[in-house]
């Protein structure tokens, strides 16, 4: 379930559409979810949502629009997962990935999810630094915690306050955040990105 629905305040641009390789920045993080081994990818849209749903160029079957996506990434995740059980209501697990980490490639997302296969995490994490975050893989037992969440900190709470439920891997190197125009231009420019 790709985070998707905010309004990017400290950007002037749709953070969503900005190009990355040859694609949107949304497209990008869509299509690195979609060749993982997770049977399903959803996008959960708030914000410019009638802007990202003009331009996109994938399947669409699976976009949320949230109409309360002004209360924040928390309100975001339960819209999601709530709509998502209502169709799977057997779902064994949820990895909810941020649209705006454009380096979180396939193989990472693989290895949340092989581990959470391998062993009996309720969670299973990404941490970077000294920090614990998502990407971020939830087994169903923590589903009526998700469909809990309000506000702007998403899933944060769950992920500092019970360190010892939770299996981390690290993704340090993973981890870039688009939160400003120049972070944008500061990682494509690192990765060597010629996209126009």
């Amino acid at each position: 379930m790709i985070m998707a629905a905010g309004a990017s305040s400290r950007m002037e641009p749709v953070k969503q559409l900005l190009p990355w390789n040859g694609k949107t920045l949304l497209e990008h993080v869509y299509a690195n979810c979609r060749a993982t081994t997770a049977t399903e990818s959803y996008v959960v849209l708030g914000a410019f949502a009638d802007e990202i749903i003009d331009d996109w160029n994938a399947p669409s079957e699976h976009l949320m629009i949230n109409p309360e996506w002004q209360q924040g990434l928390g309100s975001s995740i339960a819209f999601g997962v709530r709509n998502i059980l209502l169709n799977k209501p057997q779902l064994k697990g949820i990895l909810i990935v941020l649209g705006d980490q454009p380096l979180i490639d396939t193989a990472y997302l693989d290895r949340l999810i092989s581990y959470w296969q391998e062993h009996d995490s309720e969670i299973v994490a990404t941490r970077y630094g000294d920090k614990i975050g998502v990407p971020a893989l939830f087994d169903q037992r923590r589903f009526k915690d998700l469909l809990a969440l309000d506000g702007d900190r998403g899933a944060q709470k769950m992920l500092s306050s019970e360190s010892e439920m939770i299996a981390t891997i690290d993704g340090s190197s993973y981890i870039a955040d688009i939160d400003t125009l120049s972070d944008y231009e500061r990682i494509k420019k690192k990765q060597g990105d010629s996209s126009k």
